[in-house]
């Protein structure tokens, strides 16, 4: 019996040194740990071009009030070009162009209110003195 219990334990642990030895690659597992981020692509980070997006929009609408429109537009302007890298290009593009045709409404609307402006202070000027 002893014999009979000598050779299963001896070719028990051949076994387990085969087992191990089979399952011994070489390589660790560190070695693949490493290399995480083999493959892997970074999300894009859109929230400046839709931040762009939008703001283009709203000056599309805002251009009526140039105190309102000015800062909308050159936000999502700056918005836009600093977002046209990160991620989103198309939507960084469209709310460039919205804001470039949104400011220039805005500018158009100043110089209108101010030449209307003054062309009115000058008549009313003009007939206060006809009236004295």
């Amino acid at each position: 019996m002893d014999n009979n219990n000598q050779d299963w334990n001896t070719q028990n642990s051949n076994n387990n040194q085969e087992w191990n030895s089979t399952q011994n690659t070489g390589y660790q597992a560190s070695q693949y740990a490493n290399n995480s981020n083999y493959g892997y692509v970074p999300e894009e980070q859109k929230g400046m071009s839709i931040a762009s997006m939008v703001l283009g929009i709203i000056g599309l609408l805002a251009w009526c009030l140039p105190l309102v429109g000015y800062p909308v537009t050159i936000v999502g302007l700056v918005l836009g070009i600093k977002g046209k890298d990160k991620g989103g290009r198309g939507m960084a593009i469209a709310g460039i162009i919205m804001c470039i045709i949104g400011l220039i409404a805005t500018i158009i609307n100043s110089v209108a209110g101010a030449v209307i402006a003054v062309r009115t202070f000058n008549a009313a000027a003009g007939l206060m003195f006809f009236m004295m």
